[in-house]
């Protein structure tokens, strides 16, 4: 078995069974870490499906002064809180609201269902419609830049997007009507 710095010196000259080998490893650490610190096990996966691209596209910015599941920790967890910011965000409409809600704890009750809800919402859209929300949303890349990882064009881009937000106000006022 090779050790992780030498598979990290491979993986950085391009080595693309290095990186599988990379990601194989660390992968069980990884989702057992991100699932108890996510909000939501939707945001557990996401949040590992996104170190796992950093270490596939950005390997190169890893410096190993620490181990590369170190860093990868530190992807997960930043990752986990932007989904959190971003999710109250939507439902609190404000980053200031997070005070707010800590003084009124029916609103916070009302928030944490919203944010339930809304999880779910974008869970069941369809794939292609929910990569380039989550892209667009709350990773907050343009049009272009999402364009490009995603290898579709703008037009693309924006249709998906559009239609993405579209079932997803459906989808959130449909569960409001269930709950009147």
């Amino acid at each position: 078995m090779i050790d992780e710095p030498s598979l990290c010196d491979r993986a950085r000259s391009g080595d693309a069974e290095a990186i599988a080998s990379l990601l194989r490893r660390t992968e069980p650490d990884l989702r057992r870490f991100a699932a108890r610190v996510c909000a939501s096990r939707a945001d557990a996966d996401d949040a590992v499906q996104h170190a796992m691209i950093t270490v596939s596209f950005r390997l190169d910015s890893f410096r190993g002064l620490a181990r590369l599941s170190t860093w990868l920790f530190s992807v997960i967890r930043n990752e986990c809180r932007k989904y959190e910011r971003i999710a109250r965000r939507w439902v609190l409409g404000g980053d200031d609201d997070r005070a707010v809600a800590s003084a009124h704890p029916e609103r916070e009750l009302e928030a944490h269902e919203s944010l339930v809800v809304l999880a779910r919402a974008i869970r069941e859209l369809p794939s292609d419609l929910r990569a380039v929300f989550v892209l667009r949303e709350l990773e907050g890349l343009g049009t272009e830049a999402c364009a490009e990882r995603l290898a579709i064009s703008e037009a693309n881009v924006k249709v998906r997007h559009h239609r993405a937000r579209k079932l997803l106000r459906a989808s959130l006022e449909d569960a409001d009507r269930i709950d009147e």
